[in-house]
């Protein structure tokens, strides 16, 4: 599917043109936050816990999610819907995204492949000036939650 490409080619792109996040400290007293592995990825406009910068007064975000429920053969057992949430916690402001699930063919054969894309559209994260950590959220039917962020830094 061209959008999967497009959104898998900029989060390499991502990948290998910025910083992953992450801080350490001396201080035992002090918090060391690192990024740590998820079933919710980034591809637009960085990859997982990176940091953005912009001058825009929003931002628009896209990845992929896990595969929902276990099992997903893609034959007798279909993917489904991830619910998407998330959380822009410089300001407070909560949201949700869209998530489409689907079974993708792979070229010159018979079989299909789960995917899993959401998208949070432009206009709806609004930024306030610095740092803006925006945390994305997905949950399915059974309950499984994952989440991951990056960090958008409004110049």
């Amino acid at each position: 599917m061209k959008i999967e490409r497009i959104l898998t080619a900029l989060g390499l792109l991502a990948m290998l043109s910025l910083q992953a996040c992450g801080s350490s400290s001396d201080d035992d007293d002090e918090v060391v936050e690192t990024c740590k592995p998820s079933g919710i990825f980034f591809s637009l406009p960085v990859a997982d816990c990176e940091t953005f910068a912009t001058n825009g007064a929003t931002v628009e975000l896209s990845g992929f999610t896990f595969i929902s429920p276990p099992g997903v053969d893609c034959v007798t057992v279909m993917p489904q819907s991830i619910e998407i949430t998330w959380r822009n916690v410089a300001t407070g402001q909560i949201g949700i995204g869209g998530n489409f699930a689907f079974c993708q063919p792979i070229p010159f054969t018979v079989q299909k492949i789960p995917r899993s894309l959401w998208s949070i559209m432009a206009g709806q994260i609004h930024l306030q000036l610095g740092e803006n950590r925006i945390e994305v959220t997905g949950k399915d039917v059974l309950g499984r939650v994952e989440t991951q962020y990056i960090v958008v830094e409004r110049i």
